[in-house]
């Protein structure tokens, strides 16, 4: 079922971690589990889950002491029906590279950097060079905005 399976990437073919026991470091296989549904993924239905579907996971909830508050998700009821098959994932092409290009961007951007053109750059790009993006308002939406915010600032609580 792809709905609840995961992937795991590994850095050496043999999908091991290091674990430290009894002062030392060894290696120890990987567990791979089957995802667990959050409880608002399982409301709104993201995965598209069918009814027969939905009977074969039970709801779980684990209490978090430091936050003293409770998470609640789904698990798959059985999964030993399963079997997870580890799948290498190795890299074996490489995109030829055009030095040429890649000379010509160098160029480009020591242009940029030399000339401190960056900033006009990103204003042409994105519009402003804040990072969050604001929203434009009229002149009569911008009134009515700060005529609403003097309001809440008089109101009593």
């Amino acid at each position: 079922m792809k709905k609840i399976n995961t992937t795991q990437y590994s850095d050496n073919k043999k999908f091991l971690k290091r674990k430290r026991k009894d002062r030392k470091k060894i290696w120890v296989e990987k567990e791979q589990s089957l995802r667990a549904i959050c409880e608002c993924a399982w409301y709104s239905n993201k995965m598209k889950l069918t009814e027969e579907e939905k009977c074969y996971f039970v709801r779980k909830e684990k209490y978090h002491a430091a936050s003293k508050s409770k998470k609640i998700s789904y698990v798959f009821i059985e999964p030993w029906r399963y079997v997870l098959k580890t799948i290498p994932h190795i890299i074996t092409h490489y995109k030829p590279i055009d030095t040429e290009l890649e000379s010509k961007i160098k160029q480009i951007d020591n242009y940029f950097d030399r000339n401190f053109l960056n900033n006009k750059l990103y204003k042409m790009k994105a519009g402003n060079l804040n990072k969050c993006d604001w929203v434009d308002l009229d002149k009569e939406g911008k009134k009515e905005f700060l005529k609403i915010k003097k309001e809440k600032q008089w109101e009593v609580k």
